[in-house]
């Protein structure tokens, strides 16, 4: 199968590639892309879920017997709502791997309806470089401020505890940022309580990016249809000033190209419209949460 780069235009693929690259790090190969190094292990996104499915697990349990055993509840709130995260995630994550066909199709779709610049006037082309500009910045900007955000939460309590304990020389507690339960004490071996917190860091970090590149796949897609109803939108206006003779045969063309991008609102909707209502859903969840816990405290 070739690359979906070589398959669509150069400019749609690379709205799309930077989402795609940190999407990859949940070892969802979204578009089966051959040239990259995770394509090389086809089952690895069976992998990542098992290790995801299993820490998930650990963590849901901790907060079920701590709530269970009369722990206050705010000082559960954060594990609870986590584990709602968690939950999310395992749901999201089997979607994608259920609709990953659905959206490279989309794309497809998407890509026999674009535009090339030579067939647009300099000013409407001009507003599709600007767009996609705009669009590959904003994707990039986001993408990195989560692998920031990401990789800070998740490096500082490490780091802290092993300053504190090896160049202070204090006793600390092997605390992560989110709790999790294991069937075997970890807390006085700080190797076995480093690989269990590596493990953890991975499975936040398959969380962080199912959930949050799922909605820039979908955001990219959103835009992607939208530029080509603004590109329609100058058709019209051009067919307008025509002279009657020409006027026609484009307006013909305009309106089928109009039926077409009707139909893939359409199609985007029963692609996408399932993942939209999981983010929905459980962000509601998780405000209700703090809603809670603020009315409480």
């Amino acid at each position: 199968m070739a690359d979906m780069a070589d398959m669509i235009q150069a400019d749609l693929h690379k709205s799309y590639a930077t989402v795609l690259k940190y999407f990859m790090l949940t070892g969802i190969n979204l578009f089966d892309d051959k040239n990259i190094f995770i394509s090389k292990f086809n089952n690895l996104y069976i992998f990542s879920f098992i290790l995801y499915l299993t820490v998930s697990i650990s963590h849901v349990i901790y907060s079920v017997r701590q709530f269970l055993g009369g722990v206050d509840f705010l000082e559960t709130i954060i594990d609870l709502s986590f584990c709602c995260n968690c939950v999310q995630g395992i749901i999201m994550y089997i979607y994608m791997c259920v609709i990953k066909h659905r959206i490279k199709d989309f794309v497809m779709d998407i890509d026999k309806q674009w535009r090339d610049d030579s067939s647009l006037k300099p000013r409407v082309a001009m507003y599709k470089r600007n767009e996609l500009k705009k669009l590959n910045f904003t994707s990039n900007l986001i993408c990195v401020l989560i692998e920031l955000y990401l990789h800070v939460y998740m490096c500082y309590p490490i780091t802290k505890i092993l300053v504190k304990k090896y160049i202070f020389n204090k006793t600390v507690p092997y605390h992560s940022p989110f709790h999790f339960w294991v069937p075997f004490e970890y807390k006085d071996n700080i190797l076995k309580f480093i690989a269990l917190y590596f493990v953890d860091y991975l499975m936040v970090s398959i969380l962080a990016h199912t959930i949050n590149c799922s909605l820039l796949v979908l955001t990219v897609s959103i835009k992607q249809l939208n530029i080509l109803f603004v590109l329609l939108q100058e058709d019209f206006k051009d067919i307008i000033e025509l002279k009657e003779e020409g006027m026609n045969i484009k307006l013909k063309r305009a309106i089928q190209r109009h039926s077409i991008l009707n139909r893939l609102v359409v199609k985007i909707g029963n692609t996408y419209g399932i993942l939209f209502a999981i983010h929905i859903i459980f962000t509601s969840a998780t405000v209700c949460f703090y809603s809670v816990t603020a009315k409480v405290s």
